[in-house]
């Protein structure tokens, strides 16, 4: 939430007395040449109007330069005559200042005194507790975001405006939210939901697509997730990010884990393209990790196209699931491929030879493997199962071997295009099957990329 702080940069009402209204005049038309000598007279004179102006004058740079103390000054003897538009600026002076507690006090006189807006408007938005702010009580936190939520209720009633209406709704909302977390016989949490509720609705019926969401996540923490889900769907609706955020993090109901896990990731992705950046990584994660295991080319190619526009709205560096997403989409391009190859002559007895993983040796010092080194070796399968047909450790001579030919199973699964790797307790390595003297040899290919684990 973005606010502006308002300094009285026009004329707040009439004044009978002429002199005043040609100051007045003077000043917002910008004629400072004129204004100036006529201000300082008048406020020699200890005229109410010519000393709050001509500390306008000084507060805002206007025709002199910029000087906060002088314009404090100014404005104190004004406020001291009973000027409620000088109580307001010194209040907006403290405020800049951080002396809260002042500028709040200055504020409220400035009310007493008759000037609601835009005073209304500055407390409303000075009171509001910052957006990323840790919450250290929460009674207190509830009591202050629920008196913003009453001075823009109160502005709001004087300007009818619909992002003033917003604003208290939401304010009202945190309140209510806070309160549900975190029980507390300080205040009635259900008082509380009760109050953000009507408002929620004057601003839904004003057109406002983020009370559908603010609505929808009220009631989820009154666990009402039905309902939750309708009003967050409206949200969602009109491109509202933190909508799908919190559709993302709805509870399952009747959902498979499958079907709970794609609509996690597509709202926490949608979140995060509507430029939610909290969800960017989340997104990210979970699509990730759905793609680690997948074999359809389509989908792999889509993940990947995906994750790449996900990582350019993210702020995290690490591109982890991108690499790995990659490498997967790699390893079942080759599946296809091999498929596709034409196999060697079924029927011949196979063995496996997988030399070089000795230490010093191609593979052994790539992928940190040697002699003793556990292995096991499998069939990868288009359809996505494994079938682990042996294992042993790396002997003497820097190879994993069979000692004699594999079971008929590992010539059938070779017909059926799988793809032979060994797994090694870090790496997959992917083997090629080759005949040679009426025999069908597993081995290390050349240039081995490792499988996706």
């Amino acid at each position: 939430m973005r606010f502006l702080n308002y300094v009285l940069l026009l004329t707040m009402c009439v004044h009978a007395a002429s002199y005043a209204s040609t100051l007045e005049l003077l000043f917002e038309s910008g004629d400072y040449e004129a204004f100036l000598p006529n201000a300082e007279v008048a406020a020699a004179a200890d005229d109410i109007d010519g000393l709050f102006l001509l500390g306008k004058a000084y507060h805002l740079g206007k025709g002199v330069p910029e000087d906060a103390r002088k314009a404090s000054a100014y404005y104190q003897r004004a406020r001291d005559l009973g000027s409620a538009r000088a109580s307001h600026n010194l209040a907006t002076i403290a405020e800049a200042q951080r002396d809260i507690p002042q500028a709040e006090r200055l504020y409220e006189e400035a009310l007493e005194r008759g000037l609601k807006m835009p005073t209304l408007l500055n407390l409303a938005h000075m009171t509001y507790p910052d957006e990323g702010g840790k919450i250290t009580s929460i009674p207190y936190f509830v009591e202050k975001v629920g008196r913003s939520g009453d001075y823009y209720a109160q502005a709001y009633a004087e300007n009818n405006d619909d992002e003033t209406l917003a604003f208290a709704a939401k304010a009202y909302v945190r309140a209510a939210v806070e309160a549900r977390k975190y029980p507390s016989s300080h205040f009635d949490a259900d008082a509380l939901s009760a109050r953000a509720v009507e408002w929620l609705k004057r601003s839904m019926s004003r057109g406002d697509n983020a009370a559908w969401t603010n609505y929808g996540v009220l009631l989820m923490e009154e666990e009402n997730y039905a309902e939750a889900r309708a009003a967050l769907l409206v949200g969602a609706e009109n491109n509202e990010s933190v909508a799908h955020y919190y559709l993302a993090r709805m509870p399952s109901e009747d959902e498979s884990h499958d079907e709970h896990a794609r609509r996690e990731i597509y709202h926490y992705e949608q979140a995060a393209l509507l430029g939610l950046k909290e969800a960017a990584q989340l997104a990210i994660d979970r699509l990730g990790h759905s793609l680690r295991r997948e074999n359809d080319l389509a989908t792999l190619e889509s993940g990947v196209r995906r994750l790449e526009r996900l990582y350019e709205v993210s702020d995290f560096p690490a591109t982890y699931a991108l690499k790995d997403a990659i490498s997967r989409l790699e390893w079942v391009r080759k599946l296809h491929a091999k498929e596709n190859k034409a196999k060697p002559q079924v029927g011949l007895p196979m063995v496996l030879q997988a030399c070089g993983l000795g230490w010093g040796e191609v593979y052994g010092d790539t992928f940190n493997l040697g002699i003793n080194t556990s292995w096991r070796l499998v069939a990868h399968q288009m359809s996505g199962t494994e079938q682990r047909l042996l294992e042993g450790r790396v002997g003497k001579d820097g190879c994993a071997s069979s000692a004699e030919a594999l079971a008929p199973m590992a010539q059938a699964l070779l017909a059926d295009g799988a793809v032979f790797a060994l797994h090694f307790p870090n790496y997959s390595l992917p083997l090629r099957a080759e005949e040679n003297e009426g025999q069908v040899v597993l081995s290390l290919e050349p240039q081995v990329m490792p499988i996706p684990r």
